[in-house]
């Protein structure tokens, strides 16, 4: 009976596409709170571990940077078209970027322009991108993409 009851819940949160508690957690966390209960957060990972929500959640709340890509990175390769796949991948830019690691922060933050022009995150990933090339040593790449940057992004200060 006991497994039964596991099974039931296990399939009622599968199937039931409504995670708007680990979304208001998301939204605590990425406004500073970090008051949040973290024993219920960890334990999704019996039931769904691999749902780009909770690895997103992950992400944000793990404590070592390299755990926190690697959450992101799996959301990334799960489900690229994801509602917080750009967040992912703009984190992994910053990530790299912060790190001194510009080649693979411009690899990362490419992504922004090209697959997520409305992302709320796009000025700060453009800048960084555009910055990242040329710390590497890429100016020649920079300023063409700059250029790109310019027509598609007109608003943009590039």
């Amino acid at each position: 009976m006991k497994y039964f009851c596991n099974y039931i819940i296990l399939f009622s949160f599968i199937f039931s596409e409504d995670f708007s508690e680990l979304k208001s957690y998301i939204e605590k966390v990425e406004k500073g709170d970090m008051d949040i209960p973290y024993e219920k957060i960890y334990s999704y990972e019996k039931i769904v571990p691999n749902h780009p929500i909770y690895l997103y959640l992950r992400g944000l709340i793990e404590i070592d940077g390299d755990k926190s890509v690697e959450y992101y990175k799996q959301l990334y390769s799960m489900d690229p078209n994801h509602d917080y796949a750009d967040n992912a991948a703009m984190k992994i830019g910053e990530y790299y970027y912060s790190k001194g690691l510009y080649v693979q922060a411009a690899d990362w933050l490419k992504k922004m322009p090209i697959y997520y022009s409305r992302s709320d995150h796009i000025e700060r990933a453009v800048k960084l991108f555009l910055n990242s090339l040329i710390v590497s040593g890429n100016r020649d790449t920079a300023i063409f993409y700059s250029r790109v940057f310019k027509r598609q992004f007109p608003s943009l200060d590039v």
